[in-house]
C-alpha cells in the first residue's frame, strides 16, 4: 500500500495497488516510482483537462509537447493518446478555456488561467461555497475524534463556542 500526499486537494491518499517491480532490502517496491499525486485524480479523459490547464500554466505547448508533458509529470505512468488529447483541446477551446496560436501551440485564456491559479493554490484553499465549507468542518470533526478527548480537551472551551455558534445558526 502506498500513502501519498494530494497537493492539490492537500490530503492523505490511501493507495492499496500492488506495484510491478523488486522488493528492496526494506520491503519497499523500489524500481519503479509511486506515481505523483496528481496522477491518482487526473487520470483518464475526465481529468485529461485538468492536466492540460497545469502544463499550459508553465507555457504555451503544443499537442505532442502537452502529451510529453504529461508523461513527465506522471513519471512515465500514463500518456494521454491523441485521439484523447485533441477532442479535449478542441472541447476546452470552445469553454474558451485555451487558444491556438498561429504557431500551432495552445496557450491559457483569462478563464483558464483563473482555472490553473485554482490548482496552483491548492483546494486547501478558501472554501468557495457552503458546500464546501461543511465539507472541510466534517474533515476537521473527524480529525479531531480520531485524536480523542484528551487531545482536544485543552480547546474545550474554544469548541464550545463553536458549536454555541452552530446551533444559533441552525435554530436548535
Amino acid at each position: 500500500m502506498l500513502i501519498r500526499f494530494d497537493l492539490l486537494r492537500s490530503e492523505l491518499i490511501y493507495d492499496h495497488r500492488e506495484l510491478p517491480g523488486e522488493l528492496d532490502s526494506h520491503g519497499a517496491r523500489s524500481s519503479i516510482p509511486p506515481p505523483p499525486p496528481i496522477a491518482r485524480d487526473y487520470h483518464g479523459r475526465s481529468g485529461l483537462r485538468g492536466w492540460i490547464i497545469i502544463v499550459l500554466g508553465k507555457s504555451p505547448k503544443n499537442g505532442a509537447e502537452i502529451m510529453d508533458e504529461i508523461e513527465m509529470m506522471s513519471f512515465g505512468w500514463w500518456r494521454p493518446s491523441p485521439g484523447s488529447l485533441y477532442p479535449a483541446l478542441e472541447a476546452m477551446s470552445k469553454d474558451g478555456l485555451i487558444r491556438k496560436r498561429e504557431d500551432g501551440k495552445y496557450e491559457l485564456t483569462e478563464a483558464g488561467e483563473s482555472e490553473f491559479e485554482k490548482f496552483r493554490r491548492g483546494r486547501s484553499s478558501t472554501p468557495e461555497n457552503l458546500e464546501e465549507m461543511i465539507t472541510n468542518m466534517e474533515g476537521y470533526l473527524s480529525y479531531m475524534e480520531e485524536q480523542g478527548k484528551d487531545a482536544v480537551s485543552p480547546y474545550r472551551e474554544s469548541l464550545k463556542k463553536v458549536a454555541e455558534r452552530i446551533n444559533k445558526l441552525i435554530g436548535d
